[in-house]
């Protein structure tokens, strides 16, 4: 089967889902404290364990995913959030 047709396939997450050196690098480079990283990534993993079984948790790219989550849990939150709502 040549590149182009070969078929994505999203997984569950990894056991163990293990953060790379080259992910460790990255946090680093971008600023974030290594007990953020730690605590964000006990999250990201918690809460694609409880939602293994269904589809919509499923990743074709882990780490790319764990970035994203790492950007939103770092970003500020509003202090009104929208529609007036707490």
């Amino acid at each position: 089967m040549t590149d182009a047709r070969r078929r994505i396939v999203k997984t569950p997450i990894p056991t163990p889902f293990i953060v790379t050196r080259e992910m460790w690098a990255w946090a680093e480079a971008e600023g974030y404290p290594l007990p953020f990283v730690h605590q964000t990534t006990e999250a990201f993993v918690a809460w694609h364990r409880e939602r293994a079984s269904k589809r919509s948790s499923h990743r074709v790219e882990w780490a790319g995913a764990w970035r994203n989550w790492v950007r939103r849990a770092w970003a500020p939150r509003p202090l009104n959030p929208p529609g007036g709502q707490r």
